[in-house]
């Protein structure tokens, strides 16, 4: 008879092995989700209690020490995930981390259980096959060594189960994949029914009947997860649609003397900045193609006291290209090498905040926002505190900022607003450096102002109607301060919007009409004058007249007009406004 001390030290024994494995598969894991290599994810994983694994040997009848290697899930590791399809991509990388043979690891067992789908079920095998043939070539074996189950308990219990077993036979880890639906089911089942004996039947019928309802809440998350997917497709592949706008030419003394090919690709460079390269016959790739080949010629012709500097300015122009072209990942590596030249030269380049903004747009690109706010903030912080012959740049910098932030969502509404007054101000302040092109410019601040002070007065205005009653009593939760901020904000909104409608009649840019039409359906919201209605649907309706849109993306911009105008006419059209 094994007795309870006995088990205790073999407890022991095989903790001292499996925690530190399962905190390396775990750490292998993490930096592969850190690096975005693999879909979020969070893991969980234990050790089998004492009481727990005495109670285990009851029930399998175990009466020798030797034949605890029997019970097979003294370890055990979860790893779960948002979607359904993100399980086949974390299901391949728990298979590389694992099928590792200085692990000294076999797969024995391979579980599906209650997976409906055919064509899934079939892709979770693929991936096993493939990733098994390669290990067993890596140790010189031959065939599968494990057994693939297919499960269908009745429970409804939904999840992957791996059961790896070390070469040398002493221990086996286990290992669950599920999506975090499936495991509160696991959980509540576990609860309330695992080991309990004798359960009430509806108890167990119950349980069936929310596992069926959590599978079509999977689905309809994987739905949503879908729809999500190709709209960030499509915001990347609209790209194509942008202007072409490689980098300012910083270090501009450096190109200054009289040189053919700067001359060159100066013309070029401003020439792309006034014409999207679908209005050149849909030729993007080429226009960058030739862009870079220019640049080429530039470099190997210019003259420099400085070599470094001269390097600095080659490897950002051509770093923006590749941005340009959508190769973030190869435009991010001369991004870097780029910081690494100017942490050589340090005071010396004044320019050098542009390289962390621009490596930012490469991780926003991306999804990556902590990255890309980290080199936003880099990028603010080596903006010199003089930055006298710099204005436009940083200028530019302050606006790119705030359209970045504006993209990320409400949370950061309040910032892009900031970010977009200190562009204002350096445009008011140095008003003599913008005499180019100076009318294009103010209408940018005023149609952004416009808008960013329309999406946090929004944002307030929501904050107020969700804690308001419907006679306007005021909740706790609500502030006197609060309430006079949203007054303020709006005030400042409706000042916002007639300095932009001071402009319209001088303007071809749909975007500005938008704003307009936006901004004025929003008051009549948030105050129901029908006169700001009505105003919107008139912007609404101009804007449909101009074919000028100026946005950065512009197919975004025109889904975004569309749905506004869906609003304005509808608004219209229930209080009877429309014929």
């Amino acid at each position: 008879m094994i007795t309870k001390g006995e088990i205790e030290d073999y407890l022991g024994e095989m903790s001292s092995i499996l925690k530190p494995l399962m905190a390396s598969i775990e750490d292998q894991v993490m930096k592969q989700r850190d690096k975005n290599k693999i879909p979020p994810c969070i893991s969980k994983w234990r050790i089998k209690s004492l009481n727990s694994l005495y109670l285990k040997t009851k029930i399998k009848k175990i009466k020798d020490v030797k034949d605890l290697t029997r019970i097979t899930d003294i370890s055990g590791m979860r790893f779960l995930v948002l979607f359904e399809d993100d399980l086949i991509v974390l299901h391949e990388t728990l298979l590389d981390i694992l099928l590792d043979k200085k692990k000294g690891l076999r797969l024995e067992e391979y579980k599906l259980f209650n997976w409906s789908d055919p064509i899934k079920e079939e892709k979770f095998l693929k991936v096993v096959e493939k990733k098994q043939k390669l290990f067993n070539e890596s140790v010189g074996e031959i065939g599968p060594v494990y057994k693939y189950l297919p499960m269908n308990p009745d429970s409804g219990y939904r999840s992957i189960h791996y059961l790896f077993k070390h070469k040398d036979g002493g221990y086996h880890i286990e290992i669950q994949l599920r999506t975090y639906l499936q495991d509160v089911w696991g959980e509540l089942e576990h609860s309330l029914v695992y080991k309990q004996g004798h359960i009430n039947p509806f108890i167990r019928e119950t349980f069936v009947r929310l596992a069926e309802e959590l599978a079509v809440k999977d689905a309809n998350i994987q739905f949503l997860n879908q729809l999500s997917k190709k709209e960030r497709r499509f915001n990347k592949s609209v790209k194509k649609y942008e202007k072409i706008c490689p980098y300012i030419l910083h270090n501009k003394p450096l190109i200054a003397k009289k040189n053919y090919e700067g001359e060159k690709y100066i013309k070029y460079v401003n020439h792309a900045q006034q014409h999207r390269a679908n209005e050149e016959e849909n030729r993007k790739d080429e226009w960058i193609e030739e862009g870079q080949a220019l640049l080429d010629d530039l470099y190997k012709t210019v003259e420099s006291d400085d070599e470094d500097k001269k390097y600095l300015w080659y490897t950002t122009e051509k770093a923006y290209w590749l941005l340009i072209k959508g190769d973030y990942k190869e435009a991010r590596k001369l991004y870097k090498t780029a910081l690494g030249i100017r942490q050589r030269l340090k005071d010396s380049v004044q320019w050098g905040y542009s390289i962390n903004l621009r490596m930012g747009e490469t991780y926003m690109a991306e999804g990556d926002y902590n990255n890309a706010w980290e080199q936003f903030d880099e990028a603010e912080m080596h903006v010199p505190t003089d930055f006298k012959g710099d204005e436009l740049s940083v200028y530019q910098l302050k606006d790119l900022l705030a359209y970045h932030y504006w993209v990320f969502g409400p949370e950061m509404y309040e910032l892009a607003l900031e970010k977009m007054l200190d562009a204002k101000n350096i445009y008011e302040q140095n008003k003599d450096k913008f005499v180019c092109d100076e009318e294009s410019y103010v209408r940018n601040i005023n149609n952004n102002m416009c808008w960013y002070q329309l999406e946090v007065c929004v944002k307030a205005y929501q904050r107020i109607k969700k804690y308001m009653g419907d006679h306007g009593e005021k909740n706790e939760k609500i502030s006197k301060e609060e309430i006079e901020k949203y007054k303020k904000l709006k005030e400042d909104t409706r000042i916002s919007l007639e300095v932009l409608e001071e402009m319209l009649d001088k303007t071809d840019c749909s975007n500005e009409y938008d704003t307009a039409a936006w901004t004025c359906y929003n008051l009549y919201l948030m105050e129901s004058k029908v006169n700001d209605l009505k105003k919107a649907y008139l912007y609404a309706e101009q804007m449909l007249n101009k074919k000028k849109n100026k946005s950065k993306q512009i197919d975004i911009s025109n889904a975004l007009q569309k749905t506004h105008m869906q609003e304005i006419v509808n608004e219209m059209s229930e209080r009877g406004m429309l014929k």
